[in-house]
């Protein structure tokens, strides 16, 4: 079926309906003129509007028949009647048919989207519920997060700073959009600028295209932005015509709903767009995610397609593979309908007494958040969830990877949502006051953090100042998600991104070393080595007595880890170790006797 078939068969009822207004006026000539003019007008419009600018998919307008058809036809029926009877002037009978109109029109309007839904966001719910892995009283990551990775941007700095750099680009140009893209292993916002549409350089309409880029490290408020001046980027969102891209997409095909697409650079350095989509399997059936395409930006041709059953396969740059709009969508409506006390996890009335109001429900804290997992090195969406009507508590977090879906209940370990995390941490004292403008937290993540007494849940919290047209970060903070009275503030000042996070989580982690008292042990080295993951440093030693031992970050402090950098072979050294579920013995305190401070 084609773009032009999908408009004509949507155009059905809207004939019937305004011919139905056409007969109704026909025995006055000025209603009949009205009525025509609506006709056309509204029939093209309302057609356009609904088809094209709403970008009904196939089944899409098969349900638009299968409900608009019927009314338009009952409609009509009615105002047949009232014509045929608008002669004989019989008062009660067209008062009956008038209100009867009315009553069809309310009902299309109210009553028949609401019936009409119930389908759809059942079979969401439903399917959410069958294919999401719920893991309860388990935390989602099991290392800690690599410092690097840590999201301290937000979009609205993102957009900011990104504005201070556009200078190369000229004048009369506009934030095109702002996207997380991964280069090379790090996360940027990517902000897109475009000419204005209607002053470009070369005359109006005429520079379609994207004029540049900037990239700013998600993870360093402070970075140099990166100003990328590319040639022939022809397609994006908020471009016009042909060179939009779910307009594009969607004269290509129109069984799918395109709603996020991103600019983004490969492996070799060229710029492609990554396009997402669903579509739905038949007339009231759930909205589905689709095929990821990848097109050449130049020209907009597809390079390569994912299919839903390949997503584990595409490469690292792509860090979205689920249309945004379409998981928040479906993550809602799943949380909304959530009741345990049936075999498939929901039901339609969780919200309503009928059944007995479901106490299992719950909804997004904030919006998606797109993170590196410091597990799998994979980017996935991160969604922090809370109870239905209640802020206080964090009920779980939502987790979905390319091609898997996982719930981590948290619900009965007493953690505190990202609400009163923000707040708790905004209270303290650390954070020294200013005359002028205020703080904002942003961005809160839960992540694990190996500790001395186990593993801890915590929030990781960058802190901003505003004032007036100044936006800065000026603390980054981690407080744990279950005791809000342990918590680690440090100032931004004079640090990039992965000082401020290597700082606070040392500087949280001490908050759980105590004397202890077993027994240290002593030997000498005799060889060293290393070696990176995700970024960093880790350090393997092989003792006198064979014993290979390792040490990381993750499990010293900083005066430790400066002396495992110094350590050489022949040295002494004092110190504890453990041993992780992989067998790996690792250094929890390390002193080397032979450096002197």
């Amino acid at each position: 079926m084609t773009y032009i078939a999908i408009v004509f068969l949507a155009i059905i009822p809207f004939v019937i309906l305004f011919w139905s207004i056409i007969r109704y006026f026909m025995l006055d000539w000025t209603g009949l003129a009205i009525a025509v003019i609506v006709a056309i007008v509204g029939a093209i419009f309302l057609t356009w509007g609904i088809v094209f600018w709403v970008r009904v998919t196939y089944f899409g307008v098969y349900q638009w028949l299968i409900v608009a058809g019927p009314l338009a036809l009952a409609f009509n029926l009615v105002t047949e009647i009232l014509y045929q009877v608008k002669e004989k002037e019989i008062p009660i009978v067209k008062w009956i048919l008038g209100i009867s109109i009315i009553g069809i029109v309310l009902f299309q309007i109210f009553a028949l989207p609401f019936i009409t839904t119930i389908p759809v966001t059942m079979g969401e719910a439903r399917w959410v519920a069958e294919e999401t892995e719920t893991h309860f009283d388990v935390f989602p990551f099991v290392n800690d997060p690599v410092d690097s990775s840590i999201r301290m941007v937000t979009k609205e700095y993102a957009l900011k700073r990104a504005y201070l750099f556009d200078g190369p680009f000229g004048s009369n140009v506009q934030q095109e959009s702002a996207n997380i893209i991964r280069v090379n292993g790090t996360l940027y916002w990517c902000v897109t600028y475009k000419r204005d549409r209607l002053l470009g350089s070369n005359g109006l309409f005429q520079e379609n295209r994207i004029i540049g880029a900037i990239l700013i490290d998600v993870n360093d408020p402070n970075a140099q932005a990166i100003i990328m001046e590319p040639e022939n980027l022809n397609y994006a969102n908020k471009l016009w015509y042909n060179h939009k891209i779910d307009t594009l997409m969607y004269k290509r095909d129109p069984t799918y709903k395109y709603q996020r697409s991103y600019l983004t650079i490969n492996d070799v350095g060229l710029w492609v767009i990554v396009v997402t989509k669903w579509t739905r399997a038949g007339p009231f059936k759930p909205r589905m995610y689709g095929p990821v395409d990848i097109l050449d930006a130049s020209n907009g041709k597809l390079l390569r397609r994912y299919e839903v059953d390949d997503f584990a396969s595409t490469p690292l740059w792509v860090t979205q593979v689920y249309p945004e709009d379409w998981l928040e969508k479906v993550v809602n409506n799943w949380g909304r309908k959530r009741d345990l006390r049936y075999p498939d996890g929901v039901d339609y009335w969780a919200y309503s007494v009928i059944h007995g109001r479901s106490n299992h429900r719950i909804m997004m804290s904030e919006d998606t958040r797109y993170i590196i997992s410091p597990d799998s090195g994979e980017s996935v969406a991160y969604i922090a969830m809370n109870l239905k009507g209640f802020s206080g508590s964090l009920s779980g977090i939502f987790i979905a990877s390319k091609g898997e879906f996982d719930y981590y209940d948290l619900a009965n370990q007493g953690f505190v949502s990202t609400n009163i995390a923000l707040q708790a941490l905004m209270g303290k004292s650390d954070i020294v006051a200013r005359p002028h403008g205020n703080y904002e937290s942003a961005m809160p993540i839960a992540y694990a953090l190996n500790t001395s007494e186990g593993q801890r849940l915590v929030w990781y919290v960058p802190i901003y100042y505003s004032y007036s047209d100044t936006l800065e970060v000026a603390y980054f903070g981690i407080i744990d998600a279950k005791d809000t009275s342990k918590y680690a503030i440090v100032s931004a000042e004079g640090k990039d991104g992965e000082q401020m996070v290597y700082e606070a989580r040392i500087k949280y982690k001490t908050l759980f070393q105590t004397e202890s008292t077993e027994t240290y042990e002593y030997a000498e080295v005799t060889n060293i080595n290393s070696y990176v993951v995700d970024g960093e440093t880790v350090f393997v030693m092989q003792l006198n007595d064979s014993r290979i031992i390792r040490a990381s970050k993750a499990y010293l402090n900083e005066t430790e880890w400066n002396e495992i950098v110094l350590t050489s072979i022949s040295d002494t050294i004092k110190f504890q170790q453990k041993i992780d579920d992989d067998d790996i013995l690792w250094f929890t305190t390390f002193d080397n006797l032979d450096i002197t401070t």
